[in-house]
């Protein structure tokens, strides 16, 4: 997209995106499940040099951005820094544990998951192709970004942060990268109409928190930015596009 960073799209419901460090690959978002994160991953490698994974972000706490993280760790006794937002464990404990077996079973209805594919079954999934199959997997965070202005420096990289917990997800951060102006937007934004209560059964969404933080993303982030990516979807190119792109949100 941009000097420094990549994406990787339709290898899983999600996007993958990768930032190179000093030392490695940043890895942001690893996908839905161990094989379909490896598989990204060794594309990268394949095709822009083969570096250790020296940090990990998770945006949110829904599962398509974090089971694939085993996948992206070469060595489970010593995996990189891994960053997630305050809140994250006990928001996936919920919906990932104590909810999981009522949400699965509706997910089956929102998503299509029994249908064949085909124009008179299953189409796609709106914001991915399909929900991938395969490992789901965990790691134990070890950084928490808690404010909204927090900057951080992973491996090189120059962070800020904008908390969006309560919107799209219990537990979100979206993020900037100012010596890129990459601004990635989590799943705050994305080319879907978003629901705020979703059929599977997540948490109810706070629409008026989502709007005050897209808002509050264009305060920050819409001057200097010139390219604005979600973990799901094709990235905007271009100051005026992009924020054009946010404001319609």
């Amino acid at each position: 997209m941009t000097d420094g960073v990549w994406q990787v799209r339709a290898a899983d419901y999600a996007n993958m995106t990768i930032v190179r460090g000093d030392t490695g690959w940043i890895v942001i978002a690893p996908l839905s499940v161990a094989e379909t994160s490896a598989a990204a991953l060794k594309l990268v490698c394949d095709h822009l040099g083969d570096r250790p994974v020296s940090a990990i972000l998770v945006t949110h706490s829904h599962a398509d951005h974090y089971g694939g993280l085993q996948g992206v760790i070469a060595d489970p006794s010593a995996p990189p820094p891994i960053y997630v937002p305050e809140g994250f464990e006990e928001a996936v404990a919920s919906e990932g544990a104590l909810g999981e077996v009522p949400m699965l079973r509706r997910s089956i209805y929102q998503f299509g998951g029994l249908l064949r594919f085909g124009p008179e079954g299953m189409v796609d999934g709106g914001v991915g192709k399909t929900l991938a199959r395969g490992r789901a997997t965990f790691a134990t965070p070890t950084e928490h970004i808690s404010e909204t202005g927090e900057e951080r420096v992973i491996d090189g990289v120059r962070f800020t942060f904008l908390m969006a917990s309560g919107t799209e997800a219990p537990a979100e951060f979206a993020f900037y990268l100012p010596d890129h102006r990459v601004l990635c937007m989590a799943e705050v934004c994305n080319r879907t109409f978003h629901n705020l209560l979703p059929p599977r059964g997540a948490e109810m969404r706070d629409g008026r928190l989502w709007a005050r933080t897209i808002d509050k993303a264009v305060e920050m982030f819409a001057d200097d930015a010139e390219i604005v990516i979600n973990v799901h979807n094709w990235p905007t190119f271009g100051n005026v596009e992009l924020t054009r792109y946010l404001i319609e949100r």
